[in-house]
């Protein structure tokens, strides 16, 4: 939901929940033009509220798995990668370097290998 907000801004579109938005007044199109603003930050820091404490969640019965069963839950090392960079961004989640790239990928790969080759997420 969070990393897709440009991409859907592009075709129009706004996912995230009406309540949150109506609560800090979001402007729809601002976000439908790419404009990053405080309401918007907002809305996101409580949505990656929310997915942070699912994710913490996983963690913390990831260890509890059988270890042919862990690997299941590395999908969860991309969205925490996610949701650290757009906390460095502010919430900003039109700020072009949470963009993926080459490095980035690289450093995914690398994250998921050591990740599977320790038994941690």
């Amino acid at each position: 939901l969070l990393k897709s907000i440009p991409e859907d801004a592009l075709n129009g579109k706004v996912y995230l929940p009406t309540d949150l938005c109506l609560k800090t007044k979001m402007n729809y199109d601002d976000v439908l033009k790419g404009l990053n603003s405080d309401s918007l930050a907002e809305v996101v820091f409580q949505v990656a509220s929310h997915a942070k404490i699912h994710l913490d969640e996983a963690r913390r019965k990831h260890q509890k798995l059988p270890s042919d069963l862990k690997s299941f839950l590395l999908p969860c090392v991309p969205a925490l990668r996610y949701l650290e960079r757009l906390e460095r961004a502010g919430f900003a989640p039109f700020t072009a370097d949470l963009h993926d790239n080459a490095m980035t990928d690289l450093q995914l790969k690398v994250s998921l290998a050591w990740s599977n080759f320790v038994g941690k997420i």
